[in-house]
């Protein structure tokens, strides 16, 4: 994600008995470094500067965590298109394509 944007966290509980729960409120969340991005303690992280933190929920003894990548803004890439967007060549014979 891009600095000074955010992005959600969920925390899902995992139980014995097959069943799950819902924790995100729950949870004590953390970043490795806040000077990268902050969370706060719904879940919301915060980019602050480019690189790269760990996020960590944690609730009593167990814990679990996700890597978040700071970037600069404008530098994701979306999307690319092919050109042509339909070909068709003879055997044995080749085909240029543009990516763009």
């Amino acid at each position: 994600m891009a600095a000074s944007s955010t992005q959600q966290f969920s925390a899902t509980g995992k139980y014995s008995d097959g069943s799950s729960k819902d924790l995100t409120s729950s949870v004590l969340w953390s970043s490795s470094d806040t000077s990268v991005a902050s969370v706060n303690n719904a879940g919301l992280a915060t980019g602050v500067v480019v690189g790269v933190v760990t996020v960590t929920a944690q609730f009593g003894a167990m814990q679990g965590s996700a890597t978040l990548n700071i970037t600069n803004a404008g530098t994701n890439l979306t999307g690319i298109t092919l050109s042509p967007v339909a070909a068709s060549v003879p055997v044995n014979t080749t085909q240029q394509f543009t990516a763009t």
